[in-house]
């Protein structure tokens, strides 16, 4: 499971198995999406639309936006950091 947005790091697993993501309240300009996989035992059988296997694409597709969202946050913090620095030594 990956939370991203406001999602991110806000979940928690329970003892049944649930997961709780616990968001609070979200500004709707903000996204709190979340991507799970899960067991296809859990639900009931349907018809196939199409007959492949998706586990590892979606691993690989979590994997590579939790590195983006890694980024992002790094990027937002280092430009932070320069903007106060670039305040402090304007003044």
């Amino acid at each position: 499971m990956l939370g991203y947005d406001e999602a991110k790091d806000t979940e928690e697993l329970l003892n049944d198995g649930v997961v709780k993501f616990s968001l609070g309240k979200v500004k709707s300009e903000r996204k709190g999406d979340i991507r799970l996989l899960y067991n296809a035992s859990s639900f009931s059988p349907l018809a196939l639309t199409e007959e492949k296997e998706m586990r590892e694409t979606l691993i690989d597709e979590i994997e590579r936006d939790r590195k983006k969202q890694d980024c992002k946050e790094k990027r937002t913090e280092r430009l932070k950091r320069m903007g106060a620095f670039y305040f402090h030594s304007s003044v």
